[in-house]
């Protein structure tokens, strides 16, 4: 991830191999959250995790956001 990023990369994020440590009811529902966005439209990468690394030009364009509640995932992809 830090390698990608010293590369030039501008944005690194992670998406898990499995879910096994998850529990049956937190996997059936990511899957289900992440089947219905899809159908409503949104690209999200299934499995991606809750952290990433992102360079200070992007934090700047985030910041101009006027949006309250950014659903993050989305704005990575």
């Amino acid at each position: 991830m830090v390698c990608q990023y010293h590369d030039g990369c501008e944005g690194v994020y992670v998406v898990r191999n499995d879910r096994i440590s998850d529990t049956f009811f937190k996997r059936m529902m990511a899957q289900r959250f992440y089947k219905l966005l899809n159908k409503l439209g949104g690209e999200a990468v299934y499995n991606q995790v809750d952290y990433r690394l992102v360079s200070s030009r992007v934090l700047d364009e985030l910041a101009n956001y006027k949006e309250v509640n950014i659903f993050l995932r989305e704005c990575f992809r």
